[in-house]
């Protein structure tokens, strides 16, 4: 996987996450709702941090892409507010599923941001040269299997 650059690794969170927030929508199960609100949590956190922390300063400092790298760190804390909401849920009531659906928006969205022609990954390709992005894809495969090291 250390081939593939950050890009690839991040669109394919994002796969992800829509794949668990569809689940998490559709399911009326309180167990599932709340297995799948942890993994949720877990996996969107680790992702947003590793965005702000190595994606978004690369960003920033360009004057052409700070104002795009500042809209996604606020998208990010829409996103965490809804997370830190939703770990105090009862899973059982229809507000946990309004919640869900509402974060499954704004992630939306931010995917859409970021993936789009001339979005936030266009213009870090257009920033990085390619062993950069494949030094990123390494760090974050490293983070990521440290995480799932951890959980176990």
């Amino acid at each position: 996987m250390a081939s593939l650059s950050i890009i690839t690794l991040l669109k394919h969170d994002h796969k992800e996450f829509n794949d668990l927030l569809q689940r998490a929508q559709l399911t009326d199960e309180h167990t599932m709702r709340a297995a799948l609100s942890a993994r949720i949590n877990e996996a969107l956190t680790l992702h947003t941090s590793f965005e702000e922390e190595m994606i978004y300063p690369v960003l920033e400092q360009q004057e052409e892409t700070n104002d795009d790298a500042l809209a996604a760190i606020e998208e990010h804390l829409q996103i965490k507010t809804l997370l830190r909401d939703l770990a105090g849920m009862d899973t059982e009531g229809d507000a946990w599923k309004a919640k869900i659906t509402v974060l499954a928006e704004v992630i939306k969205h931010h995917v859409k941001e970021e993936e789009s022609d001339g979005g936030l990954f266009d213009e870090l390709a257009d920033i990085l040269d390619h062993d950069d992005l494949l030094f990123l894809a390494e760090e974050y495969t490293a983070l990521k299997e440290e995480a799932d090291a951890s959980s176990r």
